[in-house]
């Protein structure tokens, strides 16, 4: 995996943006009094939800979209866009029920982007379970043996968890297993840790959207182990109740995801 750990900054946008669009989705934006939420009392009382069980913001609904711009440089001047749609739930591919999304345009051959399965049952968490990447035909190792349309996979024995649940400044950590698939049906295992730490729920940012306040600002070191040592990654994201997913600086790999457009269902 070393000469490919770019790769995980992909994962880590996925996982962002899979947040986003959880949240914009689920409830807590306009018209929501954000109190009677997943509460304990189950009156459904000023719920986005219906059938007075409490817990109908999950998982997300199909069809909500964006568009996000992904930037190689400070300057962002080196840039690309992405479309991101959640198809559903997907009770198939692995044992449990994960909501499927996916980040790129999978209508043409040889997409760029990532197909992705999260555990968005529980609000204010994230589990990132897999991804499948696809690099729009360019060669890796294994190409010529191919076993899958994908160029490489990334799959946890247990979700990988981004938590933002708590306090302002409180620090919030999760740890997973996981093995990174190829195309020839090699793997390589590695660990990843996540600790996320709440440093704001009124943060403002600028994007090509325009400029979003009130947003929730969340800062995250990413630590990974695999047979080539150990390596950690910092990134900032913000996320809005209403939009969603706004920003992340990411690195290695890109320097910014942010957003572009975005259609709630």
């Amino acid at each position: 995996m070393k000469d490919y750990r770019w790769v995980f900054a992909c994962l880590v946008a996925a996982a962002l943006l899979g947040s986003g669009l959880l949240l914009s989705s689920c409830g807590g934006g306009g018209g929501d009094d954000d109190d009677g939420d997943d509460d304990v009392s189950d009156d459904d009382t000023g719920d986005d939800d219906t059938g007075d069980d409490d817990s109908d913001f999950f998982p997300p609904a199909p069809g909500t979209s964006g568009m996000y711009r992904l930037c190689y440089d400070e300057a962002e001047t080196q840039c690309f866009d992405l479309p991101a749609e959640v198809i559903g739930q997907d009770s198939e591919t692995f044992s449990e029920t994960y909501t499927k999304m996916t980040l790129g345009d999978f209508s043409k051959a040889d997409p760029t982007g990532l197909i992705m399965w999260f555990d968005l049952s529980t609000f204010d968490r994230v589990g990132y379970k897999a991804a499948e990447i696809y690099f729009g035909g360019i060669s890796l190792p294994g190409s010529k043996d191919r076993k899958a349309q994908w160029d490489m996979k990334e799959v946890y024995d247990e979700p990988l968890y981004i938590l933002f649940d708590g306090d302002i400044g409180e620090t919030k950590t999760s740890t997973a297993d996981g093995d990174y698939i190829f195309p020839d049906a090699s793997t390589e295992e590695h660990t990843t840790t996540i600790e996320a730490t709440l440093t704001s729920r009124d943060a403002t940012i600028t994007v090509p959207y325009g400029e979003v306040s009130g947003c929730v600002l969340v800062e995250a070191t990413l630590t990974e182990t695999d047979q080539y040592g150990t390596w950690d990654v910092d990134v900032n994201f913000w996320f809005h109740p209403d939009f969603g997913f706004v920003r992340a600086d990411i690195m290695p790999g890109f320097w910014s995801c942010s957003l572009i457009s975005f259609e709630g269902k």
